[in-house]
């Protein structure tokens, strides 16, 4: 369960024969795993952003959909080029996300944090968290 999760949240090559796995639902039962058990109220989606500058990662909201895109450059021999990743994430309500609700930063080891209040992101279901 742990690779799932894991794999939920990696960015995607845009150019990727499996566009499709760039749309990823969401349901009560995987964002259980993201909540922050530290304070209950937020949900909180990681991502191993290591390889990106900053500057390239965009986080984009709409409706009950996160975005996030990122650009890097990449060098193999003499040819450089540009690759572009992306992944959107649906949330499992029918409420559309209030950006001003959601928060990210790239920590020093590489991880890129979305921040959201858990009631945004599961408005309309119910979720129990298990001890």
């Amino acid at each position: 369960m742990a690779n799932i999760h894991q794999d939920m949240f990696q960015l995607m090559p845009i150019s990727s024969p499996d566009v499709a796995n760039t749309l990823v639902r969401l349901d009560s039962d995987s964002l259980k795993s993201c909540i922050d058990r530290a304070h209950g109220d937020r949900l909180k989606l990681n991502f191993d952003v290591h390889e990106f500058e900053s500057e390239s990662i965009h986080i984009k909201t709409d409706g009950n959909k996160i975005e996030v895109h990122a650009k890097k450059k990449s060098k193999k021999g003499d040819e450089e080029r540009n690759e572009e990743f992306s992944r959107v994430y649906e949330l499992p309500t029918a409420n559309a996300v209030d950006a001003g609700n959601v928060t990210s930063s790239i920590y020093k080891d590489g991880v890129l944090t979305i921040e959201l209040p858990v009631a945004d992101a599961i408005a309309g279901t119910s979720v129990s968290l298990d001890p």
